[in-house]
């Protein structure tokens, strides 16, 4: 397995305040899934931020390939065609009144050429399905469009890493149906994702591996493993999935693979669906 993006003894002081990233070690493998999980203040989007290169770190590093990241002019831009991050709030990314001008912003500030810019533009607005929205106003669409319109930002940059903070929050049940499908889209074309999420049922399913945030520090690990140990959650401030919970109250183990959704726990436990139907 291949480290793609790397944090290294990372630490982040603000003036005045508890230290908020205190020596964290975390790394991305490629092609592999990451949840950050951790409660409020515990430094998820700190740490996707200096991942990015937009906040440097106190002292550490964050390595590409192995390479630690220069915070120049220079480096930072070669940084950015490689990590791509997306906020939480898209009003906070968004920078252009039109769709289309919106997404091509960030390949027309690497000095491609129209024609360059134009295919990277269309290929974004169709992973992100918004190609109808192209000449739309911003101020015209809803809070998950928008969403949307900020991911197809970053992945017009042609981006091998995109960081996500928060990529669920305001979006109702079909909003997030919708936006892990695009993930998986973006995954196909060799995008390695990785966000962060305070819905554990969430990070369950879908992540290979979380990073679970306490005292300014990661541990990393399985699913199954980690977001079943009461007493680290406990430290977190967070609660178990559910997956888990019907396991344990069931008296069952959690067997590995572990049961991602309400079917593969039906299996897990031995019931027959028609006797819950």
């Amino acid at each position: 397995m291949r480290a793609l993006l790397a944090a290294a003894g990372v630490v982040v002081d603000h003036p005045g305040s508890p230290r908020v990233l205190d020596g964290l070690d975390l790394t991305l493998i490629a092609g592999r899934r990451l949840a950050l999980l951790g409660a409020n203040g515990a430094g998820k989007s700190t740490l996707l931020r200096c991942l990015s290169g937009a906040l440097r770190p106190s002292s550490g590093a964050v390595l590409v390939d192995g390479e630690p990241l220069r915070h120049d002019r220079r480096g930072l831009a070669r940084h950015r065609q490689t990590v791509q991050l997306v906020l939480q709030d898209p009003d906070d990314q968004i920078v252009a009144s039109e769709v289309r001008h919106d997404v091509a912003y960030g390949p027309t500030n690497l000095g491609l050429d129209a024609a360059e810019v134009a295919t990277r533009v269309d290929h974004a607005l169709d992973a992100l399905g918004i190609a109808d929205l192209a000449r739309r106003p911003v101020h015209h669409l809803s809070f998950g469009q928008r969403k949307r319109v900020a991911l197809a930002g970053a992945v017009a940059m042609a981006p091998r890493v995109l960081l996500l903070d928060e990529p669920t929050a305001g979006l109702d049940p079909a909003g997030t149906v919708a936006l892990l499908e695009t993930i998986e889209v973006l995954e196909a074309r060799g995008v390695t994702v990785a966000l962060s999420t305070h819905d554990l049922d969430l990070a369950w399913r879908w992540a290979d591996e979380v990073a679970v945030l306490v005292g300014g520090r990661a541990v990393v690990g399985d699913p199954g493993v980690l977001l079943a140990d009461d007493d680290l959650l406990r430290q977190a401030a967070l609660a178990s999935p559910w997956q888990a919970r019907v396991l344990r109250a069931a008296g069952a183990a959690i067997p590995t693979p572990r049961p991602r959704d309400a079917e593969d726990v039906v299996a897990a436990l031995g019931i027959r669906e028609s006797a819950i139907g």
